[in-house]
Order: C-alpha cells, then structure tokens, then sequence
C-alpha cells in the first residue's frame, strides 16, 4: 500500500472510533415530553381496554434508538389497573408512544377502530380520570459487583 493510502486508512480508522465514541456518548437516556396511551386485551374474557392518549412530560428516552425507556412498567400500570378495575387476570398489556401527539392520537385511531368494530370483544375506553400513567424513574442498570 502507498504512503498516501496508509495515512488515509489511518485517518478514516480515527474518524470511525472518534464517531463510535461520541455515540455512545449520546446514547444516554434523557427526560423527554412523549405522548402514551396504552391497550389492554384479556383473550379469555373477551375483554379489551384503550388509555386517552396522555401528555407525559418526564419519559425517559433512548436517543440511540428513540425508544421509551422501562415500557414494562407503564404497562404493569395499567395491568394492575384493569385488573383492580375489572376482575380480569392474565390480561395482556402494551404500551404506545409517540413524540408528537398527532402521531400517538393517529395510531390511537388505527387501534380503536380495528377492536371497536370487532362484536365478539367487550371495548372499553377508560376516561384519564378513571387511569393516567405515572412517570416511572429511570435507573441505569449497572453491573453490580458481590463480595462473598
């Protein structure tokens, strides 16, 4: 290889590892505004369930990806909460989010219509004073280390 080829294989390594690590340097989660509103379907009881589409102004965010961070937990919120509400167990539950809300009400639409039309499913809306999310605090998992 030419002198002039190594120094620009060189140059291009160091812009490659400069740009990894100024990524994972942004890739850490940050308090962002998002739009939720979660569903919940119970397949033995026939029984589905939608959230209003809510403003939550302290979500977690993944910048790298843009995901909502610990989506587990907003959805056992509201699991807890149909179960308290409806006596229903094993419901299954997801959560839908969006950073404008325009696009969390547009597939809040798109799922109401699809269940609502369904004569065999007992929909329900919840009104946001019946359920409403609550922020969750976003805690970095670290390794822990165990002296025995």
């Amino acid at each position: 290889m030419a002198r002039g080829g190594v120094l620009t294989f060189l140059l291009m390594l160091a812009l490659m590892v400069a740009g990894t690590q100024r990524a994972a340097a942004k890739s850490k989660p940050r308090v962002q505004r998002v739009y939720i509103f979660g569903f919940s379907a119970s397949f033995t009881d026939s029984l589905a369930c939608i959230t209003p589409v809510q403003q939550l102004d302290s979500a977690w965010v993944d910048p790298s990806h843009g995901m909502l961070m610990d989506r587990a937990l907003y959805s056992l919120q509201l699991q807890y909460h149909v179960e308290s509400a409806y006596g229903v167990s094993n419901n299954t539950c997801a959560v839908f989010f969006a950073k404008s809300q325009r696009k969390a009400e547009r597939q809040w639409n798109k799922l109401r219509r699809r269940y609502s039309k369904d004569q065999n499913v007992k929909f329900r809306e919840l009104n946001a004073s019946d359920f409403s999310f609550k922020a969750e605090n976003y805690e970095e998992n670290a390794p822990v280390e165990v002296n025995e």
